[in-house]
């Protein structure tokens, strides 16, 4: 399954609980989050729809942030964690 398709997938799902909750979808926040994933597949999820994302490693994040950046200038980067 391509990402787009994913995230279609996904924001379907997310659409369909909202209504069978009474909530609205924009009410709900998807947030994508990467795990070892190279910048190429993160600007495809941003390009499929994703506006917040997050990562799941520091590593990761220090090795990701600058293509984070290009893709969300201006923004404003929570704490990180240290590595146990």
């Amino acid at each position: 399954m391509s990402i787009l398709q994913n995230m279609q997938e996904v924001l379907e799902g997310i659409e369909n609980s909202a209504a069978k909750s009474g909530r609205k979808a924009g009410e709900v926040q998807l947030v994508a989050v990467s795990k070892t994933v190279e910048p190429a597949r993160i600007l495809q999820a941003v390009e499929a729809g994703a506006t917040m994302l997050g990562e799941n490693r520091v590593q990761e994040w220090k090795r990701n942030r600058k293509y984070f950046l290009k893709i969300f200038p201006g923004t404003s980067l929570g704490d990180c964690k240290k590595t146990r």
